[in-house]
């Protein structure tokens, strides 16, 4: 899955399992096929909030969007629904970039 020779190179597999401490994750997915999946999409979904939080020009996840993704007015809304609102923007983001 991974080579230790890019424990250095940010952004691969085996750094980022370090950096996030998941040492339970095996170099071969079949020995440990669920720790290995959990990892995969913990990656993936990491990388697609961060792509979300650079287009939506928000400093981190509580700030207020700006973007034209999201309609006037959203940053009014209670936590409850601008979480909706952030959650379809996402998906927005996601089916546009594919």
């Amino acid at each position: 899955m991974y080579s230790s020779s890019s424990m250095t190179d940010t952004g691969k597999l085996y750094q980022l399992c370090n950096l996030i401490q998941l040492h339970n994750v095996v170099n071969h997915p079949k020995n440990n096929f669920t720790t290995c999946e959990e990892f995969y999409f913990c990656i993936t979904e990491t990388h697609i909030f961060a792509a979300a939080l650079e287009v939506f020009k928000m400093q981190d996840v509580d700030g207020t969007p700006s973007s034209e993704l999201f309609p006037d007015g959203s940053s009014d809304l209670d936590s409850f629904e601008r979480r909706n609102v952030k959650m379809l923007a996402i998906t927005n983001l996601v089916s546009i970039n594919l």
